[in-house]
């Protein structure tokens, strides 16, 4: 997150010498343009790759301009709106160029299509780690403290022992780098204990589990 707020700082400072007329044109096609581009093809939409540098952008007009990184990328997009203030088509990247994924993997990227693909992926990514971060709720919880120790099942059929919460952050880590397609699992049956009255309670399933986070919020 630093470093698109140091970007978006940046286009400020680029934009600064700016007419307000000037500023609303060229600040809006910038920020949206590289939004767009950023979620799509440079950056990857829900950050799971990122484009690598050098890129050469295609504008509307058939020209090119060939940046190093993202604060380049900024300044050619600012530098072609204010040398082309009615232009509205957004511009392209240039085919083919490569991506470099969580994992490491380096990928070469040759169309629309195949971007719309690594898209896709994505979605299925930050749907996984939305689901794991639901793990959040057996490390703290505003009217229950779930009791230790409870058994975690991993993706390759691994049953690893969660003696403290510390423990539990640990295992999200190594889920996180490894990214398999099924999250971990929390072995039931498991017990609980109600902050407002000390009483324990066990939890059968992961429906019940869910039952009472949802309880808790009312």
């Amino acid at each position: 997150m630093k470093s698109y707020a140091v970007l978006f700082l940046a286009i400020g400072i680029l934009l600064s010498s700016c007419s307000k007329e000037e500023w609303s044109v060229v600040d809006n096609y910038v920020t949206d343009t590289y939004k767009e581009m950023r979620d799509g093809a440079i950056g990857g939409h829900h950050r799971c790759y990122r484009a690598n540098f050098p890129l050469t952008i295609v504008f509307s007009d058939e020209t090119t301009s060939e940046v190093a990184d993202r604060r380049e990328f900024v300044s050619a997009l600012k530098t072609w709106k204010e040398a082309n203030p009615d232009a509205e088509e957004r511009p392209t990247i240039q085919f083919p160029f490569s991506i470099t994924r969580l994992d490491g993997e380096i990928i070469e990227v040759n169309s629309q299509e195949e971007i719309a693909v690594l898209r896709a992926e994505c979605r299925i990514y930050q749907n996984r780690h939305r689901k794991c971060g639901a793990f959040g709720r057996y490390l703290d919880n505003k009217c229950f403290e779930v009791q230790l120790p409870i058994s975690v099942v991993m993706a390759d059929g691994e049953v690893i022992e969660i003696e403290e919460k510390r423990d539990m952050k640990d295992v999200l880590k190594s889920w996180l780098s490894n990214r398999p397609d099924e999250i971990p699992e929390v072995s039931f049956p498991i017990s609980v204990t109600m902050k407002d009255s000390g009483e324990v309670v066990e939890i059968e399933d992961n429906e019940a589990f869910d039952a009472l986070v949802e309880a808790c919020k009312e």
